[in-house]
């Protein structure tokens, strides 16, 4: 347990941009993750805030409110910044236009084991009528202004990240693309997105229903074209894959992806009529 914790924060300590402010709050652990945060701090910059037991979205917002960096992000405590170019990619799409407000890129799946098990390419335009039918993404950085006026709601335990995109697409934000691999998002039976899958489902319909959206036919054709446009883009994932195989020391861990084939055999299987989320 303690070299997991050791590899997650590590992806954030060896990314090439160099200013970068890591806030871990600490939500009322009772294990022995103080003690490792203390040591990991006395060799890597490392802000820990310890809170009560509030659950998720309040802690997060704990952080938004900690934060004095100009753009911000939250990697779950399973989940690993997957390249190490990932923060420059997301800042320089920000400088590039300031009407921007929030970025989002590709994600890399992994499993409990850190097995690569394939490659979200999520739809590169972005569009709020898309939005309310899925979620596109599962990191996304954001202005500290925008984190800060569009908290996360607490009344949300699942799809709490949906929720807060959806208000600040439905009160005009900006959404951006980089064509970069941001996150490694580790899936696997103990995973609260696994484990709380038919609630994740359900409180997505209350809030669906909440930015009215109407389940009719236009309804899913327009699923039934995400379908296929989702299965275009997992192809691309193919050529994106063999690139991050080519780099492999651009990777926060070099061994995270394994061989060629089993990579590229990993996403082959992804491409299929599967239901988005």
């Amino acid at each position: 347990m303690k070299l997991s914790i050791y590899v997650r924060l590590e992806s954030v300590s060896v990314q090439d941009y160099p200013n970068v402010e890591h806030i871990i709050i600490d939500d009322g652990s009772t294990d022995q993750t103080p003690s490792i945060l203390a040591e990991f701090s006395s060799n890597h910059e490392l802000r820990v805030v310890r809170t009560e037991n509030r659950g998720q979205s309040a802690a997060l917002n704990t952080g938004f409110e900690q934060a004095t960096g100009d753009y911000v992000a939250w990697v779950n405590g399973d989940d690993i910044l997957f390249t190490r170019t990932a923060l420059s990619r997301v800042v320089e799409a920000f400088e590039a236009d300031e009407d921007v407000d929030l970025v989002y890129g590709m994600h890399a799946l992994i499993d409990g084991e850190g097995t690569f098990r394939g490659l979200h390419v999520p739809v590169p335009w972005f569009d709020i009528n898309r939005l309310k039918r899925w979620c596109f993404g599962a990191f996304v950085f954001m202005r500290r202004d925008v984190a800060r006026t569009y908290s996360l709601d607490t009344n949300y335990n699942y799809a709490l990240d949906y929720e807060m995109f959806l208000r600040a697409a439905t009160n005009g934000c900006e959404f951006a693309y980089v064509p970069n691999t941001l996150l490694g998002y580790r899936t696997h039976n103990a995973t609260k997105s696994v484990q709380g899958a038919e609630d994740m489902h359900d409180e997505s319909q209350v809030i669906k229903q909440r930015y009215g959206v109407k389940i009719g036919l236009s309804h899913y054709l327009h699923r039934v074209f995400d379908k296929v446009l989702l299965t275009g883009l997992r192809f691309y994932g193919l050529l994106t894959i063999l690139t991050l195989l080519q780099h492999k020391k651009k990777l926060t861990t070099e061994d995270a992806m394994g061989s060629w084939l089993s990579c590229l055999v990993a996403q082959l299987q992804r491409i299929s009529p599967t239901t988005t989320h």
